[in-house]
């Protein structure tokens, strides 16, 4: 039945007169693209056809195929619809599509994701301060912390670049009237790599900027100090598309501070030795981007 109605189709295509179009044909490798060749000279003599071999940039004047569907974006003419594989048949059905001039655009924009889009992220988790061995400073007791992460920037297939704003809460260093809280701010750029594993994808990230750490006494009624530090991020992310433009996953971080902080409560009282090393885990979630996931990759 396949085989008659294309048959069907190159007859009818051959005794109608059609008005040939400048366009390229993407196809995925030479072998395709000589196959395609062959066929468009055999059924379509005066093609204008331009056969190419990559991927085509989408939203632009091209023709292709990918996820069982040919498409065809032709100035103000959008088609696409489920085919065969055979050069034949599809040859036919390009034809056909731009002999039909009068039938109006279905408005469709292609389903693979763009090449390069805008990303948002958002994070929250808690982690630790990594203990720092010095025999002349006493190091408090370890203190879990919270922290709240926002970013976004420009993201392609398997890049990303960005910036990202972090507020670290809950921490504390010290004990008795010489603990104090810890607050720290961050502001900084990324550059992430990510890689495909089946439907997840992996994302190695890279961070610089600096780091302002608000060290208050707990108890005396002292003021607040404030330290100024450039700082180092290393992350690692899973995610997993729950949509298009929705990602969900979690995630390994380190902070690298460029230098330790000394903290001491009174002029009498030791100083302590904060470790420049913080460790995180988090729960990520990511909106929009060009990563893998989008048919006609």
């Amino acid at each position: 039945m396949t085989r008659l109605l294309t048959v069907c189709a190159l007859t009818l295509g051959l005794l109608v007169p059609s008005s040939a179009l400048a366009l390229s044909w993407w196809v995925p490798d030479e072998g395709s693209a000589e196959a395609l060749r062959a066929n468009l000279d055999r059924y379509w003599p005066d093609h204008e056809i331009t056969v190419k071999v990559g991927t085509p940039t989408y939203q632009r004047e091209a023709i292709w195929y990918a996820g069982g569907e040919l498409v065809m974006v032709a100035g103000d003419r959008v088609r696409w619809q489920a085919t065969e594989t055979d050069w034949p048949t599809q040859v036919a059905l390009v034809r056909s599509w731009l002999r039909d001039r009068d039938r109006p655009s279905a408005g469709w924009i292609p389903r693979a994701r763009p090449e390069v889009g805008g990303y948002g992220s958002l994070s929250v988790g808690g982690g630790l301060r990594l203990p720092t061995v010095n025999p002349d400073l006493r190091l408090g007791p370890a203190s879990p912390a919270g922290h709240l992460t926002l970013g976004g920037g420009l993201a392609w297939r398997l890049l990303r670049l960005g910036i990202f704003s972090e507020l670290g809460f809950g921490e504390t260093a010290g004990q008795g009237v010489q603990a104090v809280s810890i607050l720290r701010a961050f502001v900084g750029g990324t550059l992430s790599l990510n890689a495909p594993i089946g439907k997840l994808e992996v994302e190695n990230l890279l961070g610089f900027g600096a780091r302002a750490v608000v060290i208050r006494p707990q108890e005396l009624d002292l003021a607040p100090s404030v330290v100024r530090l450039g700082t180092f991020v290393l992350g690692l992310r899973l995610l997993g598309r729950a949509t298009p433009l929705l990602a969900v996953g979690g995630g390994l971080r380190l902070g690298v501070d460029t230098a330790p902080i000394f903290v001491q409560v009174g002029e009498d009282a030791q100083p302590e030795l904060l470790s420049p090393v913080t460790f995180h885990v988090e729960v990520v979630v990511v909106l929009g981007g060009a990563g893998p996931g989008g048919e006609g990759r």
